[in-house]
């Protein structure tokens, strides 16, 4: 049965950045983006967005992050209806 007001969640990148410190290529954040998207994921989770000062840049990947010049460089150029989020 349908249910319109069930909502999809993917956390691949934030919950897997546990595991190598948020270290994924750009190339595969954008795949799993552009999987998501053309599979009606409603909602991707893409990271963290921490302080600098808390986290070094030398120790964790761009997603412990989420600039938004990271942001815009993984999903530009992709049509989608995914919402982003990212844990605080």
């Amino acid at each position: 049965m349908y249910r319109p007001a069930i909502r999809v969640l993917d956390a691949t990148i934030r919950d897997g950045g546990l595991m190598n410190n948020s270290r994924f290529e750009d190339d595969f954040v954008r795949a799993v983006y552009r999987a998501l998207s053309e599979a009606g994921v409603d909602y991707m989770e893409i990271g963290y967005r921490n302080s600098k000062k808390a986290y070094s840049p030398k120790d964790y990947g761009p997603w412990r992050f989420c600039d938004e010049e990271d942001i815009r460089r993984v999903t530009e150029g992709i049509e989608s209806k995914v919402k982003l989020a990212v844990m605080v």
